[in-house]
């Protein structure tokens, strides 16, 4: 293209939607036009000559573009199809076809990356050459790299189905986590993190794989050290070495049914070769909520709002809140807040919450045998006033070779947490009846240390079912302690090139105990009437509740796997899999009213005036036959089939 000067109008590039005007002008004009941001170079020109040279340097460097061919191969000289070649610092980028080859045109001083998966990324200068024939590197680290898949491992440059997979080094696990749903967020596409609650010991993530595939439950499937349906919030994260996303069906078959929303491999940390080596990490981390609504403590404004809102239906005279209540109330709320209070609730209720992570680790081993050990404590205080948990962990994962062709090992973890709590659902009971957040107003005052009282609606007019949440946070009494233990014994067997047998036996037992003791408040207080008001905050005759869950697991899987290079070029592996699952689950609860002192908190001292008790079990079996059959040519052509049958006892 000839290059050219023409008018260049100073005012059009000192206005701010100067180039969008200059774009409308070549477009009506055949002739190039060139829109220079930098206006300082425009502003300082004196002379026809200079304009010339400051157009025709950006000129040349926008329109002079050059035409590059080239091939991609590899190290064996054949060629790669499907290779990115990318203008570096630019979207211009084309990919090789079945030959190899591509062209491109790119500024003469650019440079070209090419790249490739399974490869290292190349870069190559363009100067004055018109044609290249580039070779790409293996890239050994990829190539080489193992991920977890079902019942088992392949390397990742095999994998057919959609599998994704990040190894959890110290700064993904020195972060302070409650839990490992929570830490997963942003480290793996595809898998969705989203908070439920802050309270402590509830604020556990929901995690989706590509979306909600259901309108039932649609949490994936958990396996941890092969061991399905494990809690994995009642895991250190210190102690997780790698995580595994099994995101389509061709990747998650191998699970069955219970894999539809996909499954979450997650392998614990084991020992490593070398003199013992001892590791210690802490944490501490303080909480804030980011945004929350402002509550409206000043009770007279909030009446005046509230009358407004009725003046729009109703004559003054039949308004439910009255002028001199708001005025006596405006006189009176800083000299007698016992009786005209102006409550924040949301400073009363809440409060700075601080969680603290400590873990010490051991870790070493020889040629013979290795080792890791963990203790580890999680506190954690939530936003809300007698919101607390503390969870206890262990973990001891022992590899031994028996002989050079077997190996024996073992898995055992550990866990114990104490829940306190008011309501479950954090700021709501889950009911109806006013007991809400949103049902509370400032004109209530929390509490009266000199009386023991509880207040209550006081403002005339004031709906009796004005919520005083004090009272409950302090006298709903909820705890919860779970205990929790697995353990694995496995044997690897390599019976002769290529044949490896394996067996497992696992056991999960989980053991929970719920406890509800709420103290009676007695009835609301109206300190201006010095009155009671017909609303119990917490009743006496509040029951005392014990309810105990007992459930456990069994496991055993016997694997058989034979792989096998047939001419060089065509790779084989078969998998077979037996397995049982049982599982067994019992639960009793109790309760009784009318407890002998209000301040007695155990079910034996309450009277069996009114009481009540139920519990019940239950029992699952499934056996399970599973197979895999994988095929690779030539390290490019990829052939897997995975099959499962189920029984169930159900």
């Amino acid at each position: 293209m000839k290059k050219g000067i023409y008018c260049v109008c100073r005012s059009i590039y000192n206005h701010r939607f100067g180039r969008v005007r200059m774009v409308l002008f070549s477009l009506l004009f055949p002739i190039p036009i060139l829109a220079i941001d930098n206006s300082s170079e425009i502003n300082g020109i004196e002379s026809q000559k200079q304009l010339e040279t400051i157009l025709n340097r950006n000129v040349d460097g926008v329109l002079q573009k050059k035409r590059v061919t080239g091939k991609v191969i590899d190290e064996k000289g054949e060629v790669i199809i499907g290779a990115n070649v990318l203008e570096k610092g630019t979207t211009n980028g084309v990919i090789t076809d079945i030959d190899g080859n591509f062209a491109i045109e790119v500024d003469d001083n650019s440079i070209l990356q090419v790249s490739f998966i399974g490869y290292v990324t190349t870069e190559v200068k363009v100067k004055n050459a018109g044609s290249f024939t580039i070779r790409l590197k293996e890239d050994s680290e990829i190539l080489d790299e193992v991920v977890v898949v079902g019942y088992g491992t392949q390397k990742k440059v095999n994998l057919t189905g959609a599998v994704a997979a990040v190894n959890v080094d110290e700064k993904i696990s020195s972060r302070s986590l409650s839990n490992v749903s929570s830490g997963l967020s942003g480290l793996i596409p595809g898998l969705s993190v989203q908070g439920n609650t802050s309270m402590a010991g509830k604020d556990g993530a929901s995690l989706q794989i590509r979306g909600l595939g259901t309108v039932n439950n649609a949490d994936p499937l958990v396996v941890v050290d092969g061991m399905p349906d494990i809690d994995l919030n009642r895991i250190n994260m210190a102690d997780v070495e790698s995580i595994s996303v099994l995101k389509d069906a061709a990747s998650a078959s191998i699970y069955g049914s219970r894999a539809a929303n996909g499954v979450i491999l997650i392998t614990t940390r084991t020992g490593q070769k070398g003199k013992t080596s001892i590791n210690f990490n802490a944490s501490y981390a303080f909480e804030d909520p980011m945004k929350t609504y402002e509550f409206m403590a000043d009770y007279p404004r909030s009446l005046t709002l509230e009358q407004r809102i009725g003046a729009e239906s109703n004559t003054r005279e039949n308004l439910i809140f009255k002028d001199g209540t708001i005025d006596q109330w405006m006189a009176l709320g800083m000299i007698d807040p016992l009786r005209y209070p102006n409550t924040n609730w949301t400073d009363i209720i809440m409060r700075n919450a601080s969680k603290q992570n400590y873990t010490v680790s051991a870790t070493g081993g020889n040629d013979k045998s290795n080792f890791f050990l963990s203790v580890g404590v999680m506190d954690q205080k939530g936003l809300q006033i007698c919101n607390d948990y503390t969870r206890y962990n262990t973990r001891f994962n022992f590899d031994y070779n028996l002989f050079n062709n077997v190996k024996v090992g073992a898995r055992f973890d550990g866990n114990w947490s104490d829940f306190s709590y008011s309501w479950a659902d954090g700021f709501s009971e889950g009911g109806s009846g006013g007991s809400d957040f949103m049902h509370s107003v400032a004109g209530v005052t929390p509490y009266d240390p000199e009386t023991g009282r509880y207040g209550g609606a006081m403002a005339y007019g004031e709906d009796i079912l004005a919520f005083n949440p004090y009272a409950i946070f302090l006298n709903a009494k909820n705890t919860e302690t779970v205990q929790q233990m697995n353990g694995n014994l496995f044997m690897d067997w390599k019976v002769f090139k290529g044949f490896t047998a394996h067996v497992d036996y696992s056991l999960s037992y989980h053991h929970s105990f719920k406890k509800q003791a709420s103290m009676p408040t007695g009835k609301a207080y109206n300190f201006q009437s010095e009155s009671e008001i017909g609303r119990y905050w917490v009743p006496d005759e509040a029951p005392i509740k014990n309810d105990y869950a007992t459930n456990y697991k069994t496991q055993f899987n016997a694997r058989a796997n034979y792989e096998t290079t047939i001419a060089n070029n065509h790779h084989l592996n078969v998998m077979f899999v037996y397995s049982e699952e049982y599982w067994k689950a019992r639960n009793l609860g109790a309760y009784r009213n009318d407890r002998i002192h209000e301040s007695t908190s155990e079910i034996g001292a309450a009277l069996t005036n009114v009481y009540g008790n139920g519990g019940g079990s239950s029992s699952e079996a499934l056996r399970s036959y599973v197979g895999r059959f994988d095929y690779n040519a030539y390290d490019r052509y990829l052939f897997q089939f995975n099959f499962r049958v189920d029984g169930s006892s159900k």
